[in-house]
């Protein structure tokens, strides 16, 4: 009995050492779509006061990214920016994929920016949606063509 209570701490141990956790695997896998669907690389950080002053002096209202939405099929980051101030209290964003199949990205207040990683592609659009109704306030759309 001591032997095995001490064979499991090795374990926990070890596991614990190596960044994992004694979870079945059956239960840490994912399935091919799960693990396929793009993330974000870079933990998102709050807007400072001088961010949403740099957004809202640009004057523009809806989803838009400054970045080209004319891309090549290698993938690409972008930076998408909102201000909806005065048409929506809190947003979520949605991917919309090149078969129209929408997820959400993220979310946040009425003016906003996030990055994605390096996996939009032609056909990828995002779409500002109303947390409160649904309604949408905004897109941006990524067309481009096959590069060499």
């Amino acid at each position: 009995m001591k032997l095995r209570h001490a064979l499991a701490s090795s374990l926990c141990l070890a596991l614990a050492a190596c960044g994992q956790q004694g979870a079945p695997q059956a239960a840490k896998s994912e399935s091919a779509a799960e693990s396929a669907q793009p993330q974000s690389t870079r933990k998102q950080q709050r807007l400072t006061a001088e961010d949403i002053a740099r957004i809202k002096a640009t004057g523009k209202t809806g989803l838009w990214t400054d970045d080209a939405t004319e891309i090549c099929d290698r993938g690409n980051r972008a930076t998408l920016t909102w201000n909806v101030e005065g048409r929506a209290n809190k947003v979520v964003i949605m991917l919309v994929n090149r078969k129209g199949t929408e997820r959400m990205f993220g979310g946040g207040s009425s003016i906003g920016q996030k990055q994605t990683g390096k996996w939009v592609k032609p056909g990828m659009s995002f779409k500002l949606l109303n947390a409160a109704d649904r309604a949408e306030l905004g897109s941006v759309a990524f067309t481009g063509k096959k590069c060499g």
